[in-house]
């Protein structure tokens, strides 16, 4: 919930940090034909309900399996107190290219805080549209959340096949001198394969930033995805 990927994300989430938020992202793995580009709004601060909307293109493959896909997504997020929040979300996919789709699904989750700790449950893409992008699966992640460190990990769960498959994914923060945020993950993808290990670093001013990220797999098709982040930011 650090940023407007809450809205694609956990809806529970949303409400994390009480903010405005703005953000323009862009996505482009230069190996493996794969980039995105999004524009996403937030608003936690005006009332108790915390609220958010994000437009994605998405082009993927290439010849014969090249796709392009528009997500639209609304998410919405209920605390109920200062320990629990709930979220839903509503998200219109067209798919055009190797594969074809016009329809809507969801997300839902609920976030447990206890101080600092913060442990949440969702569901994503809860309605089956029929098609091998947008699959099923159910997430558990905790998080310990300060204003200078963070570290969190999470399990991702696809049970809509014989055998269930899991991703495990782990990450830490830290903000040098209150501006600086530094980054790094690991991936362990079990569901579609592949290890990944994640870098990043921003630049936080008030008002705003910007944060720019590096993920590489190790083996499988090699990808080398690059990502920046364009923030503008009202607390």
């Amino acid at each position: 919930g650090g940023g407007t990927e809450a809205v694609e994300g956990n809806p529970a989430s949303l409400a994390v940090f009480r903010r405005y938020l703005v953000e323009l992202t862009g996505a482009w793995d230069p190996r493996n034909p794969f980039g995105f580009g999004s524009v996403s709004v937030m608003d936690s601060a005006s009332g108790g309900l915390a609220a958010g909307l994000a437009y994605h293109l998405v082009s993927v493959g290439n010849g014969e399996s090249h796709r392009v896909a528009h997500l639209n997504t609304a998410a919405f997020c209920l605390p109920f107190g200062q320990s629990l929040q709930v979220g839903l979300s509503a998200r219109h996919v067209v798919m055009t290219g190797s594969r074809q789709a016009n329809a809507i699904t969801g997300d839902a989750g609920l976030l447990l805080r206890m101080g600092p700790v913060m442990a949440t449950v969702s569901g994503h893409n809860l309605v089956d549209i029929s098609n091998p992008d947008f699959p099923r699966n159910f997430a558990g992640a905790l998080g310990l959340i300060t204003p200078e460190f963070t570290l969190a990990a999470d399990v991702r769960g696809d049970f809509d096949r014989a055998h269930p498959a899991f991703s495990f994914s782990g990450g830490a923060e830290w903000v040098a001198g209150g501006a600086l945020p530094l980054r790094a993950g690991f991936t362990r993808d079990l569901i579609h394969g592949g290890s990944f290990v994640g870098a990043g670093i921003g630049f936080l001013v008030e008002g705003g930033g910007i944060d720019l990220g590096y993920r590489h797999e190790l083996g499988g098709s090699y990808s080398r995805l690059l990502s920046v982040t364009f923030r503008l930011q009202v607390q």
